[in-house]
């Protein structure tokens, strides 16, 4: 079945599937493709994450936006709390990072985690 066959949800479940790098979109800012992109800006003051993706494809963003450089992320920019957007946020998160959301955040973060488990 090709692509164009495929419904959409599947074909948009593997986004960013056959991509093995980071993508530059210029003076800095990285993109993770992925059902919902995820970004990271270099800076000197440390990096910036905008939205982690997907939980399923985490591990997969954060690889290629370590590749990226080198500094500690100091903040993560949560655009909405859905699971598209913060599923990568465990591998990215430290101790010493910042994260930036609504504020309900842990209120549906907890939500969703909830609906992970059996």
């Amino acid at each position: 079945m090709t692509e164009e066959e495929q419904p959409l949800p599947a074909v948009l479940a593997r986004t960013g599937d056959a991509r093995q790098e980071a993508e530059s979109l210029g003076q800095g800012i990285f993109m993770s493709r992925d059902i919902s992109n995820a970004y990271r800006v270099v800076t000197s003051a440390g990096d910036v994450m905008i939205t982690t993706g997907i939980a399923f494809h985490g591990e997969q963003n954060f690889r290629r936006l370590s590749a990226v450089s080198d500094n500690p992320v100091a903040k993560i920019v949560f655009t909405q709390s859905h699971p598209d957007h913060i599923g990568g946020w465990r591998w990215f998160n430290t101790p010493r990072t910042q994260t930036i959301a609504r504020v309900n955040f842990d209120h549906v973060y907890g939500y969703f985690e909830e609906l992970r488990r059996p």
